[in-house]
């Protein structure tokens, strides 16, 4: 981040701006896929550069003629679901089972997950390395898939000790920016910011979500308010009580 920082303000920009910049620069690609473009083609010039690759200036060229492209017009927006998994202590099981090892508990996330996204008519959106950014079209489909795939974890763990995999899961529900096969926004940022916060085996929802899935039969506990990079005030949190025997807790 301060090498971004202090190359920002060699441009000419003030120290606090490209301070902030640096800092939340993430938030920025989340929000139009032309931002992420053109960070992923500068990145691209860049490393042909450092291997003396000379079409490096090409794939800056293809960028700024795709930035002066006037936007399509936008589809009507309609709400979905946005579902982020996350495998917990994903860097300690790499230093633990190696990279061949961890590559496995990957592998039965990945099939864990889209079965499920098929069984709940879900869309993969993207992989993230460690985890899975996913939509649903009905936000009860989402909440009942992140139930399915939990406990689906733990049966996997019980019968197979030698694949650890614990999930995070955070879902939120709103109106994303889609483009290019992939979403961007409030809406997707908040998403990345609740899984966060939740711990392995646990399932954390936004209060749209929690509202939206009133009288469907799920049960919700008050998580509390959480402080959320890039959102005013606490953000109030619900745990999805998915447990035999958490749903008498739930409030």
């Amino acid at each position: 981040a301060r090498i971004l920082a202090d190359s920002v303000q060699v441009m000419g920009f003030k120290k606090s701006h490209a301070a902030s910049f640096a800092d939340r620069y993430e938030e920025y690609l989340l929000q139009d896929s032309r931002y992420m473009s053109m960070f992923q083609a500068g990145r691209n010039a860049m490393a042909n550069h450092l291997t003396d690759n000379a079409s490096g200036p090409s794939h800056l060229k293809t960028a700024l003629e795709d930035w002066n492209k006037p936007k399509p017009k936008e589809a009507q927006a309609r709400v979905v679901a946005v579902l982020f998994t996350d495998i917990a202590g994903s860097t300690a099981l790499t230093q633990e089972l190696g990279d061949a090892g961890a590559q496995e508990v990957v592998r039965a996330h990945n099939k864990i997950v889209r079965e499920n996204l098929t069984r709940y008519h879900g869309r993969e959106v993207k992989h993230t390395g460690d985890g899975m950014m996913c939509s649903f079209d009905q936000p009860t489909n989402a909440v009942e898939a992140s139930i399915e795939i939990q406990k689906e974890t733990i049966q996997l763990r019980g019968s197979n000790p030698a694949l650890p995999l614990k999930l995070k899961i955070g879902i939120n529900a709103g109106e994303p920016i889609a483009e290019d096969n992939d979403l961007f926004g409030t809406t997707v940022q908040l998403a990345a910011r609740i899984v966060d916060k939740a711990q392995a085996d646990q399932i954390f929802v936004s209060e749209t979500v929690r509202g939206i899935c009133t009288g469907k039969g799920i049960s919700f506990k008050a998580a509390g308010g959480f402080a959320m990079k890039g959102f005013e005030g606490d953000v109030n949190l619900y745990e999805v009580m998915w447990q035999s025997g958490n749903a008498a807790k739930a409030s």
